[in-house]
């Protein structure tokens, strides 16, 4: 088991050596990405496993260590065991795990949606501003501050 997980941190290590000189950030699809381990069905990549170490350790380059990456590799390799074997059983089906599921994805998703409740209320107080707004023109005579009435009625005659 050691063995193996030594040849999945060199390939990783050496994947990592690999992205970096690439002037894109994303592999070319015509490029095809080493596996780094399989799990039942599921084949993961080294370029999907990087993308994620990458991805959830944004901003902290110190966690770009030999132990914290062979860590992340382990719970990585569990939870793509676990998620096999929930498949396997047929979890992934059950009336709990769908409701549970579609929860999530509604949580996932209100930050993206407008608030229905919001959007009309403000869609009829613009409604109601508009039938209240009068289109009016103003004819503009300058005269000094200190005009007396009789200049501001001259004006206005």
């Amino acid at each position: 088991m050691t063995i193996r997980l030594a040849v999945v941190f060199f390939c990783v290590i050496s994947s990592f050596a690999n992205f970096a000189q690439t002037p894109s950030q994303t592999p070319k699809k015509s490029e095809a990405s080493p596996i780094l381990f399989k799990a039942g069905s599921a084949t993961v990549t080294t370029d999907e496993f990087i993308y994620l170490y990458r991805k959830n350790h944004q901003d902290k380059p110190e966690e770009f260590t030999r132990a914290q990456i062979d860590d992340y590799l382990k719970l990585f390799i569990d939870f793509k065991l676990k998620v096999e074997e929930a498949k396997r059983r047929g979890m992934d089906t059950t009336a709990a795990f769908l409701k549970e599921y579609n929860s999530y994805r509604a949580e996932v998703r209100k930050p993206f949606l407008p608030d229905n409740a919001l959007t009309d209320s403000l869609t009829r107080l613009t409604y109601l501003r508009m039938q209240e707004e009068v289109r009016a023109s103003h004819i503009l005579i300058a005269f000094k501050a200190e005009a007396t009435p009789a200049d501001t009625a001259a004006a206005y005659q």
